[in-house]
């Protein structure tokens, strides 16, 4: 007997409903629930392609089909992104690379790169140090600092090619234990054409949104900038190095409970980083936040502060991508950085005691040589206590080439 659930009715397709999909050369593929990955989600399902187990289809929900302006939107949306060979060629971007037609071949989803099984989403890692240790046992904060690195990269060569992420959600971005990152939902993004077309989308995620974002909402439909996107790249960066905690996140400096929540937070400017903050860190965070260089705190106090009323002065991509690698070197160089839950904050620069070495190098403590007095040659006889010049007489002078010569055969000294 089949096991009947409502979510089989909620997809529209019974448990042993199949469907066949067709490509450009009309060669049939017969898709099932066997071959469906996961459960349906907003944009539609996806199956495993059989014959290339590395790549799947995504086949768009019915009633988006069946809806003429969104068909077309949908549509003109895909036939853009086919036109970018270079983002189909990321290995971290499931971005499509070919339509998937129906018998009339009319086009009902499209082709993309599947995620290995190895990945999580972000959110997976964005509960403490437990949840990263039962998501990934053997990781620390390198390769949480290696994987936000890879994000911020990833995120500054979609908009050197002309396309901005809208919905920052957490789910739409996945991590394995090496630090490696994947993208989905790129059908959702902001693309700027080399048509001069620009396909914009109304999706966000008020807890990574940029604060002109969450406060105008007439904004949400106009086209995203850059600084919007770095400050929302901030967010998930510094989420990923604290292991879930929200940067616009503090407690009451009274009874230490959460005050706000982070949209909330965002909107009324409450970042408790840095001096003068005016808002409390909680303290059970506070050793985690000491543990990054300060070259990554800076990075992030400027977006979250500073660049929160004035946009132009946000942290760019490829600064916040330098220094997370900064901080996952450090991390492999010092175990307490690397560290998930360290039990004290990072005491002073002074009292830090790095591991051995086998040379010292520039920034270490080390003993100075001490200062030998310089040997002086005295020549009282031709005025100069110089130890290396030597004095000319009797004759001998020197050319214009540096050398000595003696012209009258005076005796060299």
């Amino acid at each position: 007997m089949v096991k009947f659930t409502f979510d089989s009715l909620a997809n529209g397709n019974a448990p042993e409903a199949q469907i066949t999909v067709y490509d450009d050369d009309r060669k049939p593929l017969v898709l099932g629930a066997a071959q469906q990955l996961g459960r349906t989600g907003a944009g539609g399902s996806v199956y495993e392609i059989p014959t290339a187990p590395e790549f799947c289809a995504k086949l768009l929900k019915p009633q988006d089909l069946a809806d003429a302006a969104k068909r077309k939107r949908i549509l003109s949306t895909l036939e853009t992104m086919l036109e970018m060979p270079e983002c189909a060629r990321n290995p971290n971007l499931a971005w499509p690379f070919g339509l998937v037609y129906d018998k009339e071949h009319s086009p009902i989803g499209y082709a993309m790169r599947r995620i290995p099984k190895d990945y999580l989403p972000f959110k997976a890692v964005f509960g403490g140090s437990m949840s990263v240790k039962r998501a990934f046992p053997a990781i620390g904060r390198k390769e949480l600092a290696q994987a936000a690195k890879n994000f911020v990269e990833t995120l500054d060569f979609l908009e050197a090619v002309g396309v901005r992420p809208a919905d920052f959600n957490p789910e739409n971005f996945m991590l394995n234990e090496r630090g490696e990152v994947r993208f989905l939902d790129c059908d959702s993004y902001m693309i700027y054409s080399r048509s001069g077309k620009t396909m914009t989308s109304e999706m966000y995620f008020p807890d990574c949104a940029a604060p002109e974002l969450l406060c105008d909402p007439k904004t949400i439909r106009a086209p995203r900038t850059l600084e919007q996107t770095c400050f929302s790249a901030a967010v998930l960066s510094f989420m990923l190095v604290m292991s879930g905690q929200h940067p616009y996140s503090f407690v009451d400096a009274q009874d230490g409970t959460t005050t706000g929540t982070p949209s909330e937070n965002i909107i009324a400017g409450k970042c408790p980083l840095g001096k003068g903050a005016g808002c409390r860190q909680d303290p059970r965070w506070y050793a985690l936040w000491s543990w990054l260089t300060s070259g990554l705190q800076v990075a992030f106090i400027t977006t979250f502060r500073d660049g929160h009323a004035n946009p132009s002065l946000r942290t760019p991509l490829a600064t916040l991508a330098s220094e997370l690698g900064k901080f996952a070197y450090e991390c492999g160089r010092l175990p307490e950085r690397n560290d998930l839950a360290p039990n004290a904050p990072k005491p002073r620069e002074a009292n830090i005691q790095p591991p051995p070495m086998a040379f010292p190098t520039r920034g270490y403590p080390y003993t100075p040589r001490p200062q030998l007095p310089r040997p002086q040659m005295p020549y009282p006889q031709y005025g100069t206590r110089h130890p290396a010049r030597r004095p000319y007489g009797y004759g001998e002078r020197t050319s214009n080439f540096g050398c000595n010569y003696r012209p009258f055969g005076g005796k060299q000294y």
